[in-house]
């Protein structure tokens, strides 16, 4: 996981005071991880939206993966 790499160049300069987390994965095996600290992000504190940026491939890939562990606030 890459914290706002991937995403485009102007594209984190751009969102970067609006949004709580941008976030690139290109790692299926690692999404639910991922998408837990970015649900996290975007709900502890004050809440706020994330960017989490995924190349079509990984959108598209299966993988076999477990769950990742609910929060725990």
């Amino acid at each position: 996981m890459r914290q706002g790499e991937g995403l485009g160049a102007p594209l984190p300069r751009l969102l970067a005071d609006a949004v709580e987390l941008m976030l690139s994965e290109d790692d299926p095996q690692t999404l639910p991880e991922v998408v837990a600290r970015a649900f996290a992000a975007a709900t502890s504190g004050r809440p706020g939206p994330v960017v989490l940026s995924l190349p079509e491939d990984v959108l598209t890939e299966q993988a076999d993966v477990r769950d990742a562990p609910a929060p725990t606030w």
